[in-house]
């Protein structure tokens, strides 16, 4: 999922689903962009402050229009849970789009969220991966992260190599704070 921010407007994705302010959220599936017109109305009661969001419009568009959006307007690009080798594909396609509009390649920031699956040792992360069914190779084809720490340092080099210049790791085991401890001791040191 791509998110298109307008820079008036707030706009993010959480583990809770979509917080936005206002503005234009926009999913992007490999053949199609699909835009939401949000707006944002929050009334005080006695309980506090209750906020609602209201689609005033929703359309489809085909997923050129956000590169093409992105290439004119945007000061940064966030690609979610690709591969190294499709966010080379996707930035050359960015840098083909950033020349037709006559700005710098590196007037958008390019960046990635990936997911992690991250084992202390190989019989950890195996057992991790296994509850899924996957192997290392299966999260690396879905654009996640997978191993131990010196296995997610040799992974996310992959990426910085691809382009990447900011990465945001989906940590989706929130009570792991020792590993978390781990991954910014060990492998976010190394890079």
């Amino acid at each position: 999922m791509r998110v298109i921010q307008r820079r008036s407007y707030l706009v993010g994705i959480a583990g809770s689903g979509p917080l936005l302010v206002g503005g234009y959220l926009a999913l992007v599936s490999p053949q199609r962009l699909h835009f939401r017109r949000y707006v944002l109305s929050r009334r005080m009661t006695a309980a506090g402050s209750q906020s609602k969001y209201t689609t005033v419009a929703e359309h489809e568009a085909p997923a050129e229009v956000c590169a093409m959006s992105v290439a004119r307007y945007a000061d940064a690009w966030n690609a979610v849970f690709v591969t190294p080798a499709r966010f080379r594909e996707l930035s050359s396609r960015l840098d083909e789009l950033l020349d037709r509009a006559e700005r710098p390649r590196d007037a958008v920031r390019r960046s990635t969220m990936i997911g992690t699956i991250f084992g202390r040792s190989e019989d950890e992360l195996r057992t991790k991966l296994a509850a899924r069914g996957w192997s290392v190779e299966d999260a690396r084809g879905h654009g996640l992260v997978a191993g131990t720490p010196a296995m997610l340092v040799e992974q996310l080099r992959g990426y910085r190599e691809a382009g990447v210049e900011r990465v945001m790791l989906q940590w989706l085991d929130q009570d792991d704070i020792e590993g978390l401890e781990i991954i910014g001791h060990e492998v976010l040191v190394a890079l």
